[in-house]
């Protein structure tokens, strides 16, 4: 049985186009969310601090979003772009999957327990 692997500038293209749909959306989503707040809020300085208004520190502004707050939609957009470099990573490791790169599944699976490894402990309560 051959197995088919992609040209490694297939892969890169792939991968690219991950992180361009992720940064484009994230600026989409920010910029329209700062817009619907000041159309909302036109004697407003700044966006209002969601990120501690609940139990959720981070998460509080998911009800806003509900609601359809403008300042909820710019924190969906900043998200979107703390999250691209994981969807990268979690991308690259489908990629090289299908492709059996045994190799490169390990090494993009060891980035990507780093990487939580890295979130879990930068949370930890000290």
């Amino acid at each position: 049985m051959t197995i088919r692997t992609p040209d490694l500038d297939t892969i890169e293209q792939r991968i690219s186009r991950v992180l361009r749909i992720g940064v484009w959306s994230s600026f989409l989503l920010a910029s329209a969310g700062v817009v619907a707040w000041f159309l909302d809020h036109p004697g407003a300085g700044s966006l209002p601090d969601t990120a501690t208004e609940e139990a959720f520190p981070g998460l509080a502004w998911v009800p806003g979003l509900v609601r359809g707050q403008g300042s909820s939609l710019a924190m969906l957009g900043l998200w979107v772009l703390v999250l691209t470099p994981w969807l990268r990573v979690v991308a690259a490791m489908a990629f090289f999957w299908r492709t059996r790169d045994r190799v490169f599944v390990a090494i993009t699976g060891l980035v990507a327990l780093l990487m939580v490894l890295s979130w879990v402990l930068g949370n930890a309560q000290g």
